[in-house]
C-alpha cells in the first residue's frame, strides 16, 4: 500500500515549526526551542519552549452524487510557556515571546502564502506558580479553513454477480448482488 502524503493540517503545522527555526526566536538573548507536538507536560527544567501543535474537524459539505467533500477547520496552536523568579519577570518574558511569534509568522511569506487569510486568530495567557518560580504559558490560536475532496480510487474494472440461495421448506429464498473485482 502507498504512503498518504501529509494532510494539510500537518503540513500547516510543520511550516509554521519551520518558520518559527528559521527566525530563531530568543528569550533575552537565549534562542527557544521549537518543537512540534510535544506530549509529556513541560517542566521548569524545560522552558523557555515553544510547541506547536494543531487541531481540526471536518463537517461533510457533499452534494449529492459527487464524491465525498469536507468543509475542514483546523487551528494551530503556538504554545510559549517561559519561567521567571516573579510573575511580572514570567509575563514580561511571555509577551515579548508572543510578539516574536506573532512578528515571524506574519511576516514570513512563504508562511502567509500557504496559510492564505486566516480565519481568526488570538492569544490566551496564564500564570501559575509564585514564590522561587512562575511559570508563564501563552497560546496563539490561529484558525483557517478549507475545502478537502476525496476521489473514489477505483483501479480495476468490477463485475457483479446474483446470489440466489436454495433454503429450506417454508423459508423464503433469499438474493444478494455483490460486486467483485474483475480478474
Amino acid at each position: 500500500m502507498p504512503v498518504p502524503e501529509k494532510d494539510q493540517t500537518t503540513i500547516l503545522r510543520d511550516a509554521t515549526v519551520s518558520s518559527l527555526l528559521g527566525y530563531g526566536v530568543q528569550v533575552e538573548g537565549v534562542a527557544v526551542p521549537v518543537e512540534a507536538e510535544r506530549i509529556d507536560p513541560l517542566e521548569t527544567e524545560d522552558v523557555p519552549r515553544i510547541v506547536v501543535y494543531t487541531d481540526d474537524s471536518a463537517s461533510t459539505d457533499s452534494q449529492g452524487g459527487t464524491a465525498p467533500a469536507f468543509a475542514v477547520t483546523a487551528q494551530i496552536v503556538v504554545q510559549a510557556v517561559v519561567a521567571g523568579a516573579r510573575k511580572a519577570d514570567a509575563l514580561a518574558r511571555l509577551d515579548t515571546l508572543i510578539a516574536q511569534v506573532k512578528d515571524c509568522l506574519f511576516s514570513d511569506p512563504a508562511w502567509v502564502r500557504l496559510f492564505g487569510v486566516a480565519g481568526s486568530m488570538r492569544t490566551q495567557r496564564a500564570v501559575r506558580g509564585e514564590g522561587k518560580q512562575s511559570l508563564a504559558d501563552g497560546r496563539i490560536l490561529i484558525e483557517c479553513g478549507w475545502r478537502e475532496i476525496y476521489k473514489p480510487r477505483v483501479t480495476t474494472p468490477l463485475s457483479t454477480a446474483t446470489l440466489t440461495t436454495t433454503p429450506p421448506d417454508g423459508t423464503p429464498p433469499i438474493k444478494a448482488g455483490v460486486t467483485f473485482p474483475a480478474d
